[in-house]
């Protein structure tokens, strides 16, 4: 019984695992194709996708629910809080904040040296 548990299980995995590399492989070539023939709006799209998650990412907030008259919560169908927004803010001074500024510019600093490595391995290859 436990062996056709498992094979019950590998035959999952299996097909799970050919669809990711497969849909992997199609949207890599999907994306090289687009980025050939439409850099620009291709590029401009991604880069509208990622500053339009930024909120969604930005680390210092402070989840608003949903209330009712009298301030009681609102609960939805699992008896969780629903979410009406979040009070972005910036935080105070402290050792905690300086190092997350610090991991954002190293962040961006990784971005900027890896552009600036493939433009210059280009301009070798031409």
């Amino acid at each position: 019984m436990k062996n056709e548990a498992r094979m019950r299980m590998l035959k999952v995995l299996g097909v799970f695992t050919f669809g990711s590399i497969t849909g992997l492989v199609t949207f890599s070539h999907l994306l090289n194709y687009i980025l050939k023939h439409y850099k620009n709006i291709t590029l401009a799209t991604i880069v509208g996708f990622i500053i339009g998650s930024l909120g969604v990412v930005w680390p210092w907030k402070e989840t608003i629910y949903k209330t009712n008259d009298n301030g009681s919560y609102i609960l939805d169908s699992t008896g969780k809080q629903i979410v009406k927004n979040y009070q972005r803010f910036f935080p105070e001074a402290s050792t905690e904040t300086y190092i997350a500024i610090a991991y954002i510019a190293l962040g961006i600093l990784i971005v900027l040296g890896l552009e600036w490595y493939g433009q210059r391995t280009r301009q070798i290859k031409i």
